[in-house]
């Protein structure tokens, strides 16, 4: 029984995704796969999506396959919390690669949680929104008050990786949810203007300021848009 429950389960989740990628190129992980970007470059690297198009440092990007034309996978940026710099940058900085192994868990985990991930996309109308994907895959939901927000808890007939889901108050949408694995990390996702959407990713530890990571991703979608 069990057996069946984690089939259908895997087949809801792949079904899902593919329904909402279907028209989306991605990068194969079979003949090479992604490949992690540890350039610190800040030479500028151009891409488009939606009607905009971005002029973006290389050293921000998470894949080196960002790079080639035809990849599919667009805009996915790191950097650190604070500062902004690129990821790539910010480790390098404070030679983390070479100190990590003489590094406590706590100091690297300490050190990690400063990361944030910005991803930048297409705005998808319709069947294919941020709203409509979570109005598919949060079902027999529980609701609880959190303050300025509601505290969406998903029923096992939802399809999430996610312990639980932030909206505004008030909220007739889910145009604006930040998702959240408990210990581990959240994920913002919303719109930018009518033709680009963005999540940003952060450790959950830094709830408490969403608003100014919301700010600072928002800051960092306008300073990369091309003039």
């Amino acid at each position: 029984m069990k057996f069946i429950l984690a089939s259908f389960f895997l087949f809801a989740v792949v079904g899902a995704w593919l329904y909402f990628y279907w028209d989306r190129p991605v990068v194969s992980f079979y003949g090479g796969g992604l490949v992690f970007n540890h350039s610190t470059s800040m030479r500028v690297h151009k891409l488009s999506t939606g009607s905009r198009e971005f002029c973006v440092p290389k050293a921000y990007f998470v894949f080196s396959n960002s790079f080639h034309p035809g990849s599919g996978i667009g805009l996915d940026l790191s950097m650190e919390l604070e500062s902004l710099k690129p990821w790539n940058v910010y480790v390098d900085e404070i030679n983390f690669y070479a100190r990590e192994k003489k590094m406590s868990r706590v100091e690297i985990d300490k050190v990690r949680s400063r990361e944030i991930d910005l991803k930048i996309s297409e705005r998808l109308e319709g069947g294919k929104s941020v709203d409509w994907k979570w109005k598919l895959f949060l079902k027999d939901i529980q609701i609880r008050d959190n303050g300025r927000f509601t505290q969406i808890l998903p029923g096992k007939a939802s399809v999430t990786q996610y312990d639980y889901h932030l909206v505004p108050r008030n909220a007739s949408d889910y145009s604006y949810i930040i998702s959240c694995i408990s210990g581990a990390r959240c994920e913002l996702e919303t719109f930018y203007d009518d033709s680009v959407v963005y999540s940003v990713s952060f450790d959950e530890n830094y709830l408490g300021i969403v608003d100014a990571i919301e700010s600072r991703a928002r800051g960092l979608i306008k300073k990369f848009t091309c003039e």
